[in-house]
């Protein structure tokens, strides 16, 4: 079956979206009518380009929070948005590993919503799935996700 998808390729957001909303994913991808933008949205943008800046060069952002220095400080050096992708019955999956931890086999992923993962639902999470089955089937172990 070929589908008519709106990009090469599908993310794991836009996954996650058609599950819990396909209205408006078809509004958004399909009829490419836009977000309303949202001071949460807009904090998440911000904090990942501060995050990544941080992490890739050390540069700390006027915006970053200075409280994340010494949670980020680790991260320092490690490689910062890696692209993932693997095909999944034909279709194209791509995602951005917000900080890959090669010697210690980790994924870590930032969340903004201030709500704390627990185990479960780190077991649950498609995003964490998709990015471990996309990591074995590029050759590379199965990851920790942190």
């Amino acid at each position: 079956m070929k589908l008519n998808l709106p990009k090469k390729y599908i993310s794991i957001s836009q996954v996650n979206l058609f599950l819990q909303d396909s209205k408006k994913y078809m509004d958004r991808y399909f009829h490419l009518i836009p977000e309303e933008p949202s001071i949460y949205m807009e904090f998440g943008k911000t904090f990942a380009t501060d995050c990544e800046a941080f992490i890739k060069d050390g540069i700390v952002n006027e915006t970053f929070p200075t409280f994340y220095i010494d949670k980020m400080q680790p991260f320092v050096g490690k490689e910062s948005e890696k692209e993932i992708a693997l095909s999944i019955n034909g279709v194209q999956v791509k995602g951005f590993i917000d900080v890959w931890d090669a010697e210690n086999n980790k994924v870590i992923d930032f969340k903004t919503s201030g709500k704390s993962w627990t185990e479960q639902t780190l077991q649950d999470s498609l995003q964490m799935r998709i990015y471990s089955m996309a990591m074995f089937t590029n050759g590379q172990e199965i990851p920790v996700s942190q």
